[in-house]
């Protein structure tokens, strides 16, 4: 009965806008165990929606412990596949759990089932979008960008007021809002030639803002872009930008992603061959998925085209 909720609606509207702002887990695998066997109610190929929140984590080693999985009895796995999880280790009395919230309203599709023995049900899911908005964000999109990342933006005024030539964004738990919003800042910066952006939760779609910002800034020499969320679509954003748009960056590094595969190897190779007397001059692609001879065949054309090319 929805009347029965009014009294709740400014809570409700106060809890969210605080659970939007924590930082994303972006695109990612999470895991959740239940100690019944839910297997006939997920048959493959079946769309279901999960109202309430979920508590997942992003390690399965922390469901062995018997309060939560454990090792024996009737039990089911769910290995789940999605893009909207908060981070909330920091905010937990469990802080070892690495715990993931998967916001309310979220819909997902069984992409798999195994009965592994032993009592083990696991169940696979997708997150999917929903042919309709189940929840409206409680802030608009300007808001994400402006209200959602306060102290990335107080950080930056700080920085401007000094002329600063580098903005350290290192382990800063950033997620593709943030980027959004420093992105936006920089298309117009003429001072900052190096920003570090390692180690954050930042997707492809954070990517999406950053090579629309390299199309138009001419001053960036330096992006540190390595240990996010980033996939070979990411690749894909940066080349195309820095064949056809932009100049002036000398040094990009794109190291630790495991979903950067074989896909990108084309992709960098062509950049490199359009880019002759042109920028980058390095690259660092270091902890992929990229095979040997993938690797090797950027390096012969880097090498021909004078481009230092760093990896494993």
């Amino acid at each position: 009965n929805r009347r029965q909720l009014i009294s709740w609606f400014s809570y409700l509207k106060l809890f969210l806008t605080a659970l939007w702002k924590l930082p994303s887990a972006g695109k990612t695998i999470v895991y959740r165990g239940v100690k019944l066997d839910l297997s006939k109610d997920y048959p493959e190929g079946k769309t279901f929606v999960w109202w309430g929140f979920s508590s997942t984590s992003d390690s399965i080693r922390v469901l062995e412990a018997e309060q939560f999985l454990g090792k024996t009895g009737t039990r089911t796995l769910f290995n789940i596949e999605c893009s909207n999880g908060k981070f909330i280790k920091n905010h937990s009395y469990f802080n070892y759990e690495n715990e993931v919230l998967l916001m309310p309203a979220t819909e997902f599709q069984v992409t798999g089932r195994l009965d592994s023995g032993n009592g083990l049900h696991i169940i696979t899911l997708k997150q999917v979008e929903s042919k309709f908005p189940l929840l409206e964000p409680p802030c608009s999109a300007a808001d994400k960008a402006q209200e959602c990342a306060t102290n990335i933006k107080e950080l930056i005024e700080i920085k401007k007021r000094k002329l600063s030539r580098s903005w350290d964004f290192r382990a800063k738990e950033l997620n593709d809002e943030d980027m959004a919003f420093i992105c936006g800042e920089l298309k117009s910066n003429t001072n900052c030639q190096s920003v570090d952006l390692s180690c954050n939760q930042i997707t492809d779609l954070g990517t999406e803002y950053l090579a629309e910002m390299l199309a138009v800034n001419k001053t960036l020499k330096r992006i540190w872009f390595s240990k996010n969320k980033l996939t070979d679509r990411s690749v894909d954003l940066l080349c195309n930008v820095l064949k056809y748009q932009n100049i002036t960056l000398k040094w990009l590094a794109i190291s630790n992603h495991s979903e950067i595969t074989d896909k990108s190897v084309a992709i960098i190779v062509d950049m490199m061959k359009v880019t002759t007397n042109r920028y980058p001059r390095g690259l660092y692609c270091y902890d992929n998925q990229m095979s040997e001879k993938g690797k090797q065949k950027i390096a012969d054309v880097a090498k021909k085209q004078k481009i230092m090319f760093f990896h494993d």
